[in-house]
C-alpha cells in the first residue's frame, strides 16, 4: 500500500479525503443519537381534527350540520346556536332567549365556568342566582347524530387541553373562546395564587407557582368568554415527551370574535 501511494500520490490524497469524510459522517451520526428530539404530541392534538381558514372548513364534506350547546346536568339535551353549512362555512345564529335551567353559582367543573381552582369558596359572586349557561366545546349534530365538537381559539393545543379534563393544567400558550348566556346582570371575580410541587406521569417533580384570575362581568343575554394560558413550566419527561404546566390562567369577557380566530372541528372516533 505504501509503495502504491508513493508511486501514485494523487490516489493517496483521494483515499485520505474519503477516510476523512467517513469520520465526519460517523461524528454526525453520534451527535444526532445524543440529541433526543421531544415528542410534540402533534398526532394527539390533530387526531380527527380540522381547522378553519377564513371562517370555513375547506376539508368539510357530508353536508350541513348544526352547532349546539348542552344544558348542564341534562345528559345530552341540546339547543341550536348555529350551523356549519354544506361548504364548510361556520355561522352562529344565537337565539334571543335561552331556558338556562341552571344558575351562575352552579357552573363548576368540566363544561362549566369554574374549572381550574382548588378552593371554590374564594369566588366572589354578583347575583349568583341568575340563570346562566355556558359550554367550552360545542356539540355538532347532523340529522340528530353527534358527529363531533367545535371549539374556537388561536391554538389547536389550547383548545384541546382546556376541553380535556386530564390536560387542563398543561402550559401550551394561547386562548380559547366560548359563549355564555345570562338571564340577568351578574358576575364572578376571584384570584388564586398557588405554589407547590407538581408532576405528570413519567416526569420529574418540579416546584412551581401558578395564578388563576377570573374577571367576569356578564350583561343580560349573550357574552363571549376568553380564557388565556400565559406562560409555562416545562417538565422533564423520562422519554423526552413534551409535558408542561401552566403559569397563569386569565378569564375575561370580550366584545366580539376576533377576525383572526380559528375554529377547530374534532370528529368523534365512532
Amino acid at each position: 500500500m505504501k509503495a502504491m501511494f508513493e508511486a501514485n500520490p494523487q490516489m493517496k490524497e483521494l483515499v485520505m479525503q474519503q477516510l476523512k469524510a467517513e469520520q465526519e459522517q460517523k461524528q454526525k451520526v453520534r451527535t444526532v443519537q445524543k440529541v433526543k428530539p421531544k415528542n410534540s404530541n402533534k398526532g394527539w392534538y390533530w387526531e380527527n381534527t380540522i381547522a378553519s381558514t377564513n371562517n370555513r372548513f375547506k376539508e368539510w364534506s357530508g353536508g350541513e350540520a348544526d352547532i349546539n350547546m348542552i344544558y348542564k346536568g341534562s345528559g345530552f339535551k341540546t339547543f341550536k346556536i348555529g350551523v356549519i353549512k354544506a361548504d364548510g362555512t361556520i355561522v352562529f345564529n344565537l337565539p334571543n332567549q335561552v331556558n338556562t335551567q341552571t344558575s351562575l353559582e352552579r357552573q363548576l367543573g368540566p363544561q362549566g365556568l369554574i374549572f381550574d381552582i382548588y378552593n371554590k369558596g374564594i369566588a366572589n359572586y354578583t347575583n349568583k342566582q341568575s340563570g346562566f349557561i355556558t359550554n367550552m366545546s360545542f356539540p355538532i349534530l347532523q340529522n340528530g347524530k353527534h358527529i363531533g365538537n367545535l371549539t374556537i381559539g388561536n391554538s389547536v393545543k389550547v383548545t384541546k387541553n382546556l376541553t380535556t379534563q386530564s390536560a387542563i393544567d398543561s402550559g401550551d400558550e394561547g386562548y380559547i373562546l366560548y359563549w355564555a348566556y345570562a338571564n340577568e346582570k351578574c358576575g364572578i371575580n376571584l384570584n388564586q395564587n398557588w405554589n407547590g410541587e407538581v408532576r405528570k406521569d413519567g416526569t420529574k417533580t418540579r416546584t412551581i407557582q401558578t395564578t388563576v384570575n377570573y374577571n367576569l362581568n356578564f350583561k343580560p343575554g349573550w357574552n363571549l368568554i376568553k380564557t388565556e394560558v400565559i406562560g409555562k413550566y416545562q417538565l422533564e419527561h423520562e422519554r423526552g415527551l413534551d409535558k408542561s404546566w401552566f403559569k397563569s390562567h386569565r378569564h375575561s369577557v370580550i366584545e366580539g370574535i376576533p377576525k383572526n380566530i380559528t375554529y377547530f372541528f374534532r370528529k368523534t372516533p365512532y
